[in-house]
Protein backbone atom coordinates (compact mmCIF):
# COMPACT_ATOMS: atom_id res chain seq x y z
CA UNK A 1 0.00 0.00 0.00
CA UNK A 2 1.79 3.16 -0.95
CA UNK A 3 1.67 5.93 2.07
CA UNK A 4 -0.17 9.35 1.32
CA UNK A 5 1.26 12.22 3.26
CA UNK A 6 -0.31 15.12 4.60
CA UNK A 7 0.17 18.33 3.54
CA UNK A 8 2.29 19.34 6.42
CA UNK A 9 4.77 15.64 6.38
CA UNK A 10 5.15 16.20 2.61
CA UNK A 11 6.16 19.74 3.30
CA UNK A 12 8.65 18.65 5.55
CA UNK A 13 9.97 16.20 3.52
CA UNK A 14 10.13 19.14 0.64
CA UNK A 15 11.98 20.40 3.46
CA UNK A 16 14.31 18.09 3.88
CA UNK A 17 14.98 17.40 0.29
CA UNK A 18 16.25 20.51 -0.31
CA UNK A 19 18.35 20.88 2.87
CA UNK A 20 19.90 17.86 1.51
CA UNK A 21 20.00 19.31 -1.94
CA UNK A 22 21.90 22.28 -0.60
CA UNK A 23 24.23 20.53 1.56
CA UNK A 24 25.54 18.53 -1.67
CA UNK A 25 23.51 14.90 -1.09
CA UNK A 26 22.16 13.43 -3.72
CA UNK A 27 18.06 13.06 -3.66
CA UNK A 28 16.29 11.03 -5.55
CA UNK A 29 12.64 12.96 -6.98
CA UNK A 30 9.89 12.00 -9.42
CA UNK A 31 9.42 13.22 -12.77
CA UNK A 32 6.03 14.72 -11.43
CA UNK A 33 4.54 18.00 -10.99
CA UNK A 34 3.52 16.70 -7.89
CA UNK A 35 3.02 13.58 -5.72
CA UNK A 36 0.92 12.95 -2.41
CA UNK A 37 3.99 9.96 -2.14
CA UNK A 38 6.96 11.29 -2.89
CA UNK A 39 8.95 14.78 -3.74
CA UNK A 40 8.77 15.47 -7.51
CA UNK A 41 11.00 17.79 -9.26
CA UNK A 42 8.06 19.75 -9.53
CA UNK A 43 7.72 20.74 -5.67
CA UNK A 44 10.99 22.56 -6.64
CA UNK A 45 9.71 25.13 -8.24
CA UNK A 46 8.52 26.73 -4.93
CA UNK A 47 12.13 27.30 -4.63
CA UNK A 48 12.63 28.32 -8.08
CA UNK A 49 15.17 25.45 -8.75
CA UNK A 50 12.97 23.73 -11.30
CA UNK A 51 10.74 25.28 -14.07
CA UNK A 52 8.39 22.88 -16.61
CA UNK A 53 8.37 22.81 -20.43
CA UNK A 54 5.85 21.77 -22.54
CA UNK A 55 5.80 21.50 -26.23
CA UNK A 56 3.12 20.57 -28.49
CA UNK A 57 4.32 16.59 -27.94
CA UNK A 58 6.36 16.59 -25.20
CA UNK A 59 7.10 17.87 -21.27
CA UNK A 60 10.34 17.68 -19.44
CA UNK A 61 12.26 19.99 -17.14
CA UNK A 62 14.96 22.22 -16.39
CA UNK A 63 16.54 22.34 -13.49
CA UNK A 64 18.51 25.00 -11.71
CA UNK A 65 19.23 24.71 -8.24
CA UNK A 66 22.84 24.54 -6.69
CA UNK A 67 23.99 20.49 -6.69
CA UNK A 68 22.95 17.56 -9.06
CA UNK A 69 20.05 15.54 -8.24
CA UNK A 70 18.42 12.22 -9.48
CA UNK A 71 15.08 12.44 -11.52
CA UNK A 72 14.37 8.87 -12.36
CA UNK A 73 17.86 7.40 -13.46
CA UNK A 74 19.35 10.09 -14.96
CA UNK A 75 21.55 12.29 -12.88
CA UNK A 76 20.39 15.98 -13.60
CA UNK A 77 23.22 18.75 -13.09
CA UNK A 78 21.93 22.46 -12.43
CA UNK A 79 21.18 23.71 -15.95
CA UNK A 80 20.61 20.83 -17.13
CA UNK A 81 17.05 19.77 -18.54
CA UNK A 82 15.68 16.03 -17.88
CA UNK A 83 14.94 13.38 -20.26
CA UNK A 84 12.08 14.87 -22.55
CA UNK A 85 8.66 12.73 -22.27
CA UNK A 86 6.39 12.14 -25.16
CA UNK A 87 2.74 13.44 -24.47
CA UNK A 88 -0.68 13.46 -26.39
CA UNK A 89 -2.53 16.18 -24.89
CA UNK A 90 -5.54 15.69 -26.88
Amino acid sequence: MIKLYTKEEKKELVFKAVTDIAAGIPVRLLDASGSAHAVCIGDLREYGWAEKICTRSSMYWHYTGPNSVIVGDQVVKSGEYTEEIDMDWS
